[in-house]
């Protein structure tokens, strides 16, 4: 039940955040916005972040995704993977803690969990495919502080890659077809401010 996922996830982020907080680091929040799923998506609905410094070395990051997928995504063989074929549209959900370990000053890897929604429909035959899942998965980014227009502002493509506990099975739609998928990498861009 996603609200509950959602209550767990906020509990996580707040004990992450109290038990760091005593090292005596200076805090620095931020907030991001996703511009390269959303731009593919026609910017419907939202996807971003909001980060909290733990130390110099991590940062702890909650990541809300809610986006329209488009037909014109879904078809894309470099954009998505998890469909092929016309006339698919779909929408994901998604609550994601992640844990940032930084090796360089810009670089990182990650820890990530999180809860999963996606839901597809065939335009044309109306039918209908849903998928709710937990995951728990890593991956890496490197966050760059754009000091040529302001030292607050900052990039970070990040590549999660989720296992999915419930995988989406295989389904023919139409002339199309969900993929099976149970590890699932994402390429994300985020532009963002630290506060």
């Amino acid at each position: 039940d996603s609200p509950m996922m959602l209550r767990i996830l906020i509990i996580l982020f707040l004990f992450g955040r109290s038990m760091y907080a005593q090292d005596g680091v200076p805090s620095r929040w931020s907030a991001s916005y996703e511009i390269l799923e959303m731009s593919v998506n026609n910017f419907r609905y939202f996807a971003g972040d909001v980060a909290y410094t733990l130390s110099e070395h991590q940062q702890l990051r909650f990541v809300v995704m809610e986006v329209a997928l488009s037909e014109r995504h879904l078809a894309d063989d470099v954009w998505s993977k998890i469909a092929e074929g016309p006339n698919l549209t779909g929408y994901m959900r998604g609550y994601e803690i992640t844990l940032d370990h930084f090796v360089t000053q810009r670089f990182y890897v990650m820890l990530n969990a999180a809860f999963i929604h996606l839901d597809f429909e065939h335009m044309v035959t109306k039918q209908q495919y849903r998928n709710d899942t937990f995951s728990l998965g890593t991956g890496f980014g490197y966050k760059w502080n754009l000091p040529i227009l302001n030292e607050r502002i900052f990039i970070n493509p990040s590549i999660p890659i989720r296992y999915f506990f419930n995988p989406v099975e295989e389904t023919i739609m139409g002339t199309s077809k969900i993929n099976a998928i149970a590890l699932a990498p994402s390429v994300w861009l985020f532009i963002g401010y630290e506060f």
